[in-house]
């Protein structure tokens, strides 16, 4: 079996840390989590190098408490001096609860290694995602919903949860003569265009995969429109287009 990539700890989370106080309590957490964990405590990390670790708490501990009961110059160096020495130690604490949490004999999975990191009150990397893969194709209906609102629905079933939906309505053109077919909308290599023998009003609109509808506005330039979505996992993973819908905004009165 192929090993996996490692997951890494995150130290900057406590070196760019500035404030004492929140140096003292990481520290202290990491203490009490590392000792308390199976996989951190003696013989894995050794008693001794907490033992250390303590020492450095009780020293910061008590520069910070100083410096809080007096903001002098001095206390403040001093301070920073006992911080300095307890990123040292959280920095060493890092570095070997990152080769246990690894280890093949700890993990099958790198879930399993950032699980192991977390015991430990550090934080490891975020592992990333597994892709969604290219999403099913949407089917939609649309309709008029009065006030130049166009009401579209996305109709496929609970599994369908794209990251993103985008909705494409192309105005159709008015009566000519002669007659002007009506346009065309199509999606290629993640690109959607429009082609109409005559100028038409084109809108687009992004909504969250999370949604089933979408509300299009100001759907009143043209007496009926063409409605289109196609849907996204991230930039590339990109469905086929849906069906295409029709919707009329002004019905033709008839005498």
């Amino acid at each position: 079996m192929a090993a996996l990539k490692l997951v890494a700890v995150l130290i900057g989370i406590f070196t760019r840390e500035k404030d004492g106080p929140k140096v003292r309590d990481y520290l202290w957490n990491c203490l009490t989590d590392g000792m308390a964990s199976t996989l951190f405590c003696d013989p894995h990390i050794l008693a001794a190098f907490y033992a250390a670790g303590n020492t450095i708490y009780d020293a910061l501990a008590l520069a910070v408490t100083n410096y809080e009961t007096n903001d002098s110059s001095g206390n403040h160096r001093i301070m920073k001096a006992k911080m300095a020495l307890a990123i040292i130690w959280l920095r060493s604490y890092a570095a070997q609860v990152q080769v246990i949490a690894n280890d093949p004999a700890h993990c099958t999975t790198r879930q399993d290694a950032a699980d192991n990191i977390s015991t430990s009150f550090l934080t490891p990397q975020k592992l990333v995602s597994t892709s969604k893969g290219v999403p099913a194709t949407p089917v939609i209906t649309a309709k008029f919903a009065g006030e130049g609102v166009i009401e579209v629905t996305i109709t496929n079933g609970p599994t369908f949860k794209p990251s993103s939906i985008n909705v494409v309505v192309a105005g159709v053109p008015v009566v000519t003569d002669p007659l002007a077919p009506l346009p065309v909308i199509a999606l290629a290599d993640g690109q959607i265009t429009v082609t109409s023998k005559v100028s038409v009003p084109v809108t687009t609109k992004s909504v969250s995969g999370k949604g089933r509808s979408a509300k299009m506005t100001s759907m009143n330039k043209c007496t009926s429109y063409l409605v289109a979505v196609y849907a996204q996992n991230g930039n590339k993973l990109i469905s086929l287009l849906s069906n295409v819908v029709l919707v009329t905004i002004v019905i033709p009165v008839t005498v």
